[in-house]
């Protein structure tokens, strides 16, 4: 499944407009904005000091370029955040530097899931 996720993100990440180089700063575009604001709303809500993967994976899925992926590679949503939850076995984020070694799996995924 790894693969086929990672072909569906491929082909979105294809059809962006592309830039050349320039020596101006590259600034957050909207969309990560609202991204950083959804992770930090689950991150609030689940009364978290820091956000955390687990935060911009759900952020993400709200996306809908990223629901989109989800739905062609058949990820079943319900199960997904089922999975999250037990990583995290209901605790709170309170450490900056989080070395959970369940919370390693999720770094993987995140960059990819990111470049949208």
């Amino acid at each position: 499944m790894q693969a086929a996720v990672q072909q569906a993100i491929q082909r979105r990440i294809d059809r962006l407009p592309s830039q050349g180089a320039t020596s101006k700063p590259i600034s957050l575009g909207t969309a990560m904005h609202q991204l950083l604001r959804e992770a930090q709303s689950l991150q609030k809500a689940k009364h978290d000091q820091y956000i955390a993967q687990d935060h911009l994976l759900l952020a993400l899925l709200k996306d809908p370029t990223v629901a989109s992926v989800a739905k062609e590679c058949n990820i079943d949503e319900a199960a997904f955040m089922s999975g999250l939850g037990q990583l995290r076995d209901h605790r709170h984020n309170d450490n900056k530097t989080t070395s959970e070694p369940s919370f390693t799996a999720l770094n993987k995924y995140i960059h990819f899931l990111a470049l949208l």
